[in-house]
């Protein structure tokens, strides 16, 4: 999934019918002209979503793709999901829900750049920021912050195991190890 346009058009998306063949070559499947795609997560082959640049959030249902309303022309960075009706997007200062129906925005009382989603579960989701926060969901709305560090890089990119490790990249290429809550460099 790949995207680039000189002018955004929020109207509609270009979808040319590409498909890819088994033991074949990528094709293109689709390419936004809202900007670029900078990231898809999907619940199954026919359930992909893909986020970017002016709020664009698309959906690919098996056979093509259509522009969602996301009420919002935020730049997306970040998508996350446990099942078709509890995926979460990240970008600049906003976050967003989707519940199977529509796409509302989550209040943040914490405004930041937000770069990355991951979790296991609603009560386990985790994200990070360019201002060199690591943010971790517990249950309802309940957010706690970790700074792993007195002078924190910007993160870039967060993930995870199922058996409580979480790996936060920084942008001067550090890699960051937390278990139980608590971050240290790792050396690589």
């Amino acid at each position: 999934i790949a995207g680039y346009s000189n002018t955004p058009n929020l109207e509609r998306p270009v979808a040319p019918e590409y498909t890819l063949q088994k033991h074949s070559v990528w094709e293109e499947s689709f390419r936004s002209e809202t900007g670029k795609i900078q990231a898809f997560w999907g619940s199954s082959p026919s359930d992909v979503f893909a986020v970017g640049e002016n709020g664009s959030i698309f959906h690919y249902n098996g056979i093509s793709w259509k522009m969602m309303f996301s009420k919002t022309t935020d730049p997306l960075f970040a998508i996350w999901g446990f099942s078709a009706n509890s995926i979460y997007v990240v970008g600049t200062r906003i976050m967003l829900y989707y519940d199977g129906s529509e796409w509302m925005k989550k209040k943040l009382y914490f405004p930041e750049h937000f770069t990355s989603i991951w979790g296991t579960s609603e009560g386990n989701l985790w994200m990070t920021s360019l201002e060199g926060h690591i943010w971790k969901k517990g249950h309802e709305d309940d957010w706690d912050m970790y700074v792993p560090c007195g002078i924190c890089p910007s993160f870039t990119a967060v993930y995870g195991l199922p058996t409580g490790e979480v790996y936060v990249v920084g942008s001067d290429g550090t890699l960051w190890l937390g278990y139980k809550g608590y971050f240290h460099p790792m050396s690589i």
